[in-house]
């Protein structure tokens, strides 16, 4: 898990099928020397990767993301211009398929909405 090395978990509330975690970024993390070193972003699949260990600490399941539905990535995560992100997840589960739907907002500190998608994790048997 990237939990206290990309990011560290600051507050996680649950109330029951939704979850709201404040994330705190480590914008000296090695992995913005690629991405981009004259202007850090936070890449995209970091942002899906965070989402998805929210998620299995909230369900305590090893998950892997088996699928998405209007996923969109509205405003890039500048690490070293928001410092905080919230990821709310809420979720329904498909006992037929095994499979947990979340409806997914990441949001920065200023209210913004980076990322909000439908993503449907499976758990890892």
């Amino acid at each position: 898990m990237f939990v206290d090395k990309f990011y560290t978990i600051r507050e996680m509330n649950a109330e029951g099928e939704k979850v709201i975690a404040n994330i705190e970024l480590n914008p000296q993390h090695p992995i913005y020397k690629g991405h981009f070193p004259q202007q850090a972003v936070v890449p995209g699949v970091m942002t899906l990767l965070m989402v998805r260990e929210i998620a299995e600490i909230f369900l305590q399941k090893e998950l892997q993301l088996s699928s998405s539905k209007n996923i969109k990535f509205t405003s890039p995560i500048l690490p070293d211009v928001t410092k905080f992100l919230q990821i709310a997840l809420t979720f329904r589960n498909n006992n037929q398929k095994g499979e947990w739907i979340t409806d997914t907002e990441v949001l920065s500190d200023t209210n913004k909405i980076c990322l909000k998608a439908s993503l449907i994790f499976s758990e890892i048997s």
